[in-house]
């Protein structure tokens, strides 16, 4: 790609994600993801190279994954991840009470273990993003997946455009299908003389047809 950067359109796309597959742990099966951590704890969520620092500070490894721009893989264990996440709950604070049936409470209530420092680490940002590769592959547009069998003719509408088309079709059908099915019973009020609807009545105004007998629902 580097002798003819210019034979694939997706040759960008393709040095991005390899490069960041390549700056991956290899020994991490899993990570955990920013959002989520934050989520659990009910706090603001970090930046992601504050984490990271906080991580690279305490002489752990760290990587993302090539699935998630939120991922953190790293060796560090599980309570020291929790300890992060306590330190940075006291930088900033919950404004409201927690329960006790909230994981969160558990989770703040102890005391953090280890000291944990958020001063930004020369390498918090992998060389793939200083060197502003195309690293997370994003959909090239709207209705990009598996679409319907192809078709014959080459004028044949888009998927927005019959999206657009069909939308409501159902209940629309569903609403004239039942206002037709009402014409099959007579009107108990027109038998009565108390009917003024005429033929916007949706029910049969012919009480001397032959027809099913149900119940008039009017008011």
């Amino acid at each position: 790609m580097d002798k003819s950067p210019n034979d694939l359109n997706t040759s960008d796309r393709i040095r991005g994600i390899l490069t960041l597959a390549n700056e991956e742990l290899s020994d991490v099966p899993l990570f955990y993801t920013l959002d989520k951590l934050s989520s659990i704890v009910h706090t603001r969520c970090p930046k992601m190279n504050q984490f990271r620092s906080a991580l690279l500070n305490a002489g752990y490894k760290v990587s993302y994954s090539h699935t998630s721009p939120q991922s953190i893989k790293t060796d560090a264990p599980s309570d020291f991840i929790w300890d992060i996440m306590r330190h940075w709950e006291k930088l900033n604070p919950i404004t409201r009470q927690l329960t006790d049936s909230e994981p969160a409470k558990a989770i703040l209530d102890k005391e953090p273990s280890n000291a944990v420092s958020f001063e930004i680490h020369r390498d918090s940002d992998p060389e793939s993003k200083k060197n502003k590769l195309l690293r997370f592959q994003m959909n090239p547009e709207k209705f990009w997946g598996p679409k319907s069998r192809a078709k014959t003719s080459l004028l044949y509408e888009t998927q927005s455009t019959k999206s657009n088309r069909l939308q409501g079709k159902r209940s629309n059908q569903e609403q004239k299908a039942d206002w037709k099915d009402f014409k099959k019973y007579p009107c108990k009020r027109f038998k009565k003389g108390e009917c003024n609807l005429g033929d916007d009545c949706k029910y049969l105004h012919k009480p001397h047809e032959e027809s099913p007998s149900e119940p008039c629902n009017e008011t």
